[in-house]
């Protein structure tokens, strides 16, 4: 059976712990209080049907508390401390076991398409409020995940207002490095695309020192040598793609003009370039100054 505890209209003097060391689901009401001291409430499995209310002036801390079930909207986002606290992610794994590669985590929430404006908005407030509060107190991981959360909310909030530059803009963004949480996301969808244009330019044409390269699909196959030879030449030339702007105009590694259709994929890799640095960069700002 649910456990009930209720706290309301009372007057907490002392340094007051509330410890439920078993951790079993609570419906726990704590309202209309007068705290003067500072009042712990520690491992708690916190009901949908919990109520936390409390005032400026109050010192409350959920420490170590389950939170995946409680409903985020009745959370007192401006005055209540937490630490180490659990909340429900998308993948259903505790916020602290983030992947060091590619895995992006997002606090769980109803589907935002089922919602009207003002619920969207409503949670997006939220998010925005604990994502500044974990972020102040130096827990990035669980802020990461907030962030995430709160800029899905803005994406759905720009679709229900039909702001489909700015709807399209985020969808840009969480594709390429999940809204800036993930700086690996951008850097291998790099790495795929050196690797694609080098294939590309095989076939395309490039012109090597005196020599021209090109190749065409047959059954035959080339000399694997000089294919390998080749394909790691091609390699640099994606490679140098990576700067957006021509440094080296005298690399001997080139797509002459009379090579339009190599020419035309270098604009076309170097302009895709341009986006996904743009995201690596502003990805790995956000790495480096939460460090």
């Amino acid at each position: 059976n649910l456990m009930t505890l209720n706290i309301t209209n009372s007057i907490l003097n002392e340094l007051t712990a509330l410890d439920f060391p078993q951790k079993r689901e609570l419906c726990f009401t704590f309202k209309n209080n007068r705290v003067s001291s500072s009042v712990n409430i520690e491992n708690i499995l916190l009901s949908e049907e919990s109520n936390i209310s409390i005032s400026s002036s109050d010192d409350v801390t959920l420490y170590n508390c389950d939170l995946s079930r409680y409903d985020l909207r009745s959370l007192d986002t401006d005055y209540l401390k937490f630490k180490k606290c659990k909340w429900s992610t998308e993948s259903g794994r505790p916020l602290g076991t983030m992947s060091k590669l590619l895995r992006i985590e997002k606090v769980k929430h109803n589907d935002f398409s089922k919602m009207d404006l003002e619920e969207i908005v409503d949670y997006k407030n939220i998010f925005t409020s604990l994502r500044r509060k974990f972020q102040l107190a130096g827990e990035y991981t669980v802020s990461e995940a907030f962030r995430y959360s709160e800029s899905n909310a803005m994406l759905a909030t720009y679709l229900k207002r039909k702001q489909f530059v700015n709807s399209s803009a985020l969808y840009i963004n969480r594709s390429l490095s999940g809204y800036g949480t993930n700086y690996l996301m951008p850097l291998s969808y790099l790495m795929l695309l050196v690797l694609l244009f080098s294939i590309l330019y095989l076939f395309t044409g490039l012109q090597i020192g005196t020599q021209k390269v090109e190749y065409e699909l047959a059954m035959s196959v080339p000399d694997y040598r000089v294919f390998v030879r080749d394909f790691f030449q091609s390699l640099i030339f994606s490679f140098k793609n990576i700067e957006p702007f021509t440094i080296a105009r005298d690399f001997y590694i080139k797509a002459d003009s009379n090579l339009l259709i190599s020419q035309t994929l270098v604009n076309i890799q170097k302009t895709i370039n341009i986006v996904i640095l743009g995201s690596f960069i502003f990805a790995f700002r956000r790495f480096l100054l939460k460090k």
